[in-house]
Parts: structure tokens; C-alpha cells; sequence
């Protein structure tokens, strides 16, 4: 019986992370602002499913999370907003201004919550053993519906992609359980801003959590 909430399940057992292909994404400090190296990223030792929860938004653009593998450069979406945040009616609402803080657990700046803009907020993704993958976020413009920019949680100049290095920011680890109000690790995404004044570094235009717990599932006799 599947008894997680919020989790990262392992296809037999309880996963352990590669010491050269470690999670950067997951395990990187708030402090840290130097990207990964350009060949790594999310790794794992085995076949590992991964469950990812949006928590919240605060972004005048409407945005799509998701992973990308970093060897065949195939990309998945897996959490989308249908709208740019949840009070969204017309183009008439975008014209309001940004605190330009970080606003997570208010009601503040364009909130985006789960079941509202984010009808499926919930998603797992089964990362594929020894296997490099990057996070990504694709933010279009609610105005003209157009991508504006695809951002990435590390560096994908061998995809020729270049780099956004200051794109995330994490707190916590994969395994962490819950911790306060967060389970597993937290990403932070900043969007870049609004058009006017421009990039801002709230980094709550997108927030997802991933993991919280590491559930052991005994493999069954072969006969």
C-alpha cells in the first residue's frame, strides 16, 4: 500500500545518489549562486520516480515547470498554469505593479495557488538511472501568449541553450520529510520580472516542491 503524500519512491529500494552526478538542484545552498557544471545536474543511481507539488506563485507571467534530459535533450512539461495567477480575468488586470519582494505564504503579488491557476498540481516523473536531467520553466507572456523565455536549473550550452544560472534558488533536500511548511525541497524560480521595471530577483514567481520522504518497497519473491 502506497502511503506517501508528497514522496520520492525508488523502484525496489530506498535511493542513494551518485557522488559525481549529485542532485545540484536538490541539494544546492540558498547561498550558492555558482551554477553546476555544464554535464550535470539531477542524477540518480537508479530507476527513481520523483513526485513534484506546486505550492504557490507570485509572477505576472504564466508559467510551465518541467525536466529535461540532458542526454537527448527531450523535454517534458509537468506542472502548467492555465493562467497567469488566480484573480485573472482580462489584460486589464496586468497592469498593476509588483511588491519586487518575495512574497511566499501571502496573498500578495499576482498569487497563483493550487486547484486555481494550476488546476493539476501534483505530478511524479521517473528519472531513468545514471541519467543527467535539468528542471526548466517556460514563462509566456499573458498578454500576447507567446513564450518569452525557457529557463533552466542549470548550465545546457552542449544543447545550445546557454545558461540561467540565477534562475533558482532550493532549500532543503530530497529527503528531507516536512520541515515547517516545506516538504522535501523547495525550488524557487524567478521569472525575470515584469517587462517594466524589469527583473526583480523575488524568486517566488514559481514555486515547486519535490520529494519529502524516501519510501522503501520490497521487491516480490520470484518463484
Amino acid at each position: 500500500m502506497e502511503k506517501l503524500r508528497m514522496g520520492a519512491i525508488r523502484l525496489a529500494a530506498i535511493a542513494s545518489l551518485s557522488a559525481t552526478g549529485v542532485l545540484f538542484a536538490f541539494s544546492m545552498p540558498v547561498k550558492a549562486q555558482n551554477p553546476p557544471p555544464a554535464n550535470q545536474g539531477v542524477r540518480f543511481d537508479e530507476e527513481t520516480v520523483v513526485e513534484f507539488e506546486f505550492r504557490e506563485s507570485h509572477g505576472y507571467y504564466q508559467s510551465t515547470f518541467g525536466i529535461v534530459n540532458l542526454n537527448t535533450g527531450e523535454a517534458t512539461d509537468l506542472i502548467a498554469e492555465t493562467k497567469p495567477f488566480d484573480d485573472f480575468n482580462d489584460v486589464s488586470d496586468l497592469d498593476r505593479v509588483s511588491s519586487g519582494r518575495n512574497d511566499t505564504g501571502t496573498q500578495m503579488d499576482f498569487l497563483g495557488t493550487p486547484g486555481n491557476s494550476v488546476p493539476q498540481p501534483v505530478r511524479r516523473f521517473t528519472f531513468q538511472a545514471n541519467t543527467a536531467y535539468a528542471f526548466y520553466l517556460k514563462v509566456i507572456d499573458p498578454r500576447s501568449g507567446r513564450l518569452r523565455t525557457t529557463l533552466y536549473s542549470t548550465r545546457l550550452e552542449q544543447m545550445g541553450n546557454g545558461s540561467t544560472p540565477g534562475s533558482t534558488r532550493t532549500v532543503g533536500g530530497l529527503s528531507d520529510g516536512v520541515v515547517g511548511d516545506r516538504k522535501g525541497v523547495r525550488i524557487n524560480w524567478d521569472d525575470t520580472g515584469l517587462p517594466r521595471p524589469g527583473k526583480d530577483n523575488d524568486f517566488d514567481d514559481f514555486i515547486v516542491e519535490a520529494g519529502g520522504y524516501l519510501v522503501t518497497f520490497s521487491c516480490p519473491r520470484i518463484r
